[in-house]
């Protein structure tokens, strides 16, 4: 499950843009998708994240939000035990 676009945004905002694992700056992964629409001969991209139609970008760049502690584990679903990934 993906979580709720208002948990997204207030942990990208909390983290400043910025991976907990890395420590780089990522992109709403909708944001890339909506470049790729203006410009998709510039950085095209595919759903299935094709490597040959793909941009570079799309795979360093994207931002996912991961939990600190798993549901499997008992971790639970609120902003304490989220964290942002790329």
């Amino acid at each position: 499950r993906q979580p709720p676009p208002q948990t997204v945004v207030l942990v990208l905002r909390r983290d400043h843009f910025t991976c907990r694992y890395c420590g780089g700056q990522v992109v709403p992964t909708p944001v890339l998708r909506a470049v790729s629409l203006v410009w998709p001969d510039d950085i095209p991209w595919n759903r299935n994240w094709r490597a040959d139609s793909t941009r570079p970008i799309h795979v360093t760049r994207s931002a996912s939000i991961d939990h600190v502690s798993p549901h499997a584990h008992g971790g639970r679903g609120d902003m304490a035990n989220s964290r942002l990934t790329r």
